[in-house]
């Protein structure tokens, strides 16, 4: 009987992994691609998973949080639904099976910061970072700008000599080679001055059933909205950077740190504190 099972289970494996099947199931969902094996994919691009299980961990929960992120997600599109239904992965193939990622900070300090004092918070979260304007132009000095592009690097012993030349040299080719190496991280950040832009009544309504009424509070009395969105194909240091610099942000002015991707915000008061 235990050698029969044994057969059988083999026989199973081998046609899942020897057969170029276009659906795989997993539970909850079905998973399909067109040009890539699915089962491959699913290994090699872990962020599906976890895209996937934070829609079916905040559906499940039961709770009005939880059924406003799916109902929010899927007019927004922002998640793959409904859960029962078939995923295409095959455009995700073609750009390392990363999705785009939106971050967002508000804050009622509508102050400009300082760029040297957003270096100073990004290195005690651990990244070393330098500014670029208008694509060729560093910018050591100042305040930040709407459209600056903030490259990052882990401090290291031997000091990343490569990743700070490249970037107080506004050396795109060679950022990029280092993007590709998971060496720096580049992301650019937009600053929003005015709520009447950011603030859509409508989208507000919405997410009160996402969030809750007091981030709805937080969000009308913000002055000031910085946003960074991180294209699919950007490496896994970019998405660190780009939420080390909001938190920075926020560390200076505080204010409401936002990431869609898991429907959950947090509030982050001056000097770092979480409330």
């Amino acid at each position: 009987m235990k050698l029969h099972l044994v057969f059988y289970i083999i026989v199973i494996v081998c046609i899942l992994g020897c057969t170029p099947s276009s659906l795989v199931t997993i539970q909850p969902t079905i998973w399909t691609s067109d040009t890539c094996d699915v089962e491959t994919s699913l290994l090699q691009y872990p962020e599906l998973l976890r895209e996937r299980e934070n829609l079916i961990r905040h559906y499940y929960k039961g709770n009005s949080k939880g059924s406003g992120v799916f109902e929010w997600a899927k007019r927004h599109q922002r998640l793959p639904t409904p859960l029962n239904s078939p995923v295409n992965v095959s455009p995700l193939c073609d750009t390392g099976g990363r999705m785009s990622v939106e971050l967002f900070a508000y804050a009622d300090d509508p102050s400009p910061v300082a760029i040297a004092d957003l270096a100073a918070e990004c290195k005690s979260l651990g990244c070393e970072v330098r500014v670029i304007r208008n694509d060729d132009t560093p910018a050591p000095e100042g305040v930040v700008q709407s459209d600056d592009a903030i490259v990052g690097w882990h401090p290291s012993l031997f000091g990343n000599r490569s990743a700070r030349t490249a970037a107080e040299r506004a050396d795109w080719k060679a950022i990029g080679e280092l993007q590709e190496r998971e060496a720096v991280g580049a992301c650019v950040v937009e600053v929003w001055n005015e709520p009447d832009q950011y603030n859509d009544v409508n989208e507000l309504n919405e997410l009160e059933d996402v969030y809750g009424p007091e981030y709805v509070a937080l969000r009308k009395g913000s002055r000031v909205r910085w946003y960074i969105r991180l294209a699919a194909g950007r490496n896994v240091l970019s998405v660190e950077l780009a939420e080390v610099v909001l938190r920075s942000m926020l560390k200076l002015r505080g204010g409401v740190f936002e990431d869609p991707q898991s429907g959950e915000f947090e509030i982050v008061s001056r000097n770092g504190g979480v409330a």
